[in-house]
């Protein structure tokens, strides 16, 4: 999403995959903003999680400082459930429901999309206090064993940066550890 990579029906155009750079909901150019934010059915999301301030005041914003402003907040959005949370949701919720509009021609009601993003938060979020308090982190020594005799071992590792060059290494060792 930071990158622009999603595929809008402005970027489905570019590649041949649609014939119009729609929106599927308004029938405005849909890029990433227009998706996000600025699309009357994801403004009646927004506006139903958020206050019509809130709402002004964020779209004031471009997009991409948006994006980062509300991805990185660290305030909660109510007592319990974290403003990250709700925001990523509800991204992630936006996102679903153009796909079934595009590919499947099925509307979801702004409602049901908000019960769905604030359900999902307190889900994730006792989830995540769970997982808090039940784990404790266990230390274990890793060491590396020699093989058996008369047998080798070879121990391996790689990377790969992404989309670019990559390496690997491995070492083989007996017995004795040479």
């Amino acid at each position: 999403m930071f990158h622009g990579k999603l595929l809008t029906n402005q970027m489905r155009l570019k590649k041949d995959l649609t014939d119009a750079p729609k929106c599927p909901n308004c029938c405005g150019v849909e890029d990433m903003s227009y998706l996000f934010r600025d699309c009357f059915k994801v403004k009646e999301v927004w506006l139903a999680i958020f206050n019509q301030n809130w709402y002004r005041d964020m779209m004031k914003m471009p997009w991409l400082d948006w994006l980062k402003s509300n991805a990185k907040n660290k305030k909660l959005f109510n007592d319990t459930i974290s403003w990250q949370s709700v925001f990523t949701i509800s991204l992630w919720k936006i996102w679903k429901n153009r796909n079934l509009m595009v590919f499947e021609q099925k509307s979801t009601p702004s409602q049901e999309s908000f019960n769905f993003i604030l359900d999902y938060s307190r889900e994730i979020n006792q989830a995540f206090l769970q997982s808090i308090s039940k784990t404790r982190p266990a230390f274990r020594i890793i060491n590396w064993c020699l093989p058996p005799a008369g047998r080798l071992k070879l121990n391996t590792n790689g990377s790969r940066r992404v989309g670019g060059d990559g390496g690997f290494r491995g070492l083989i060792r007996d017995e004795r550890g040479t």
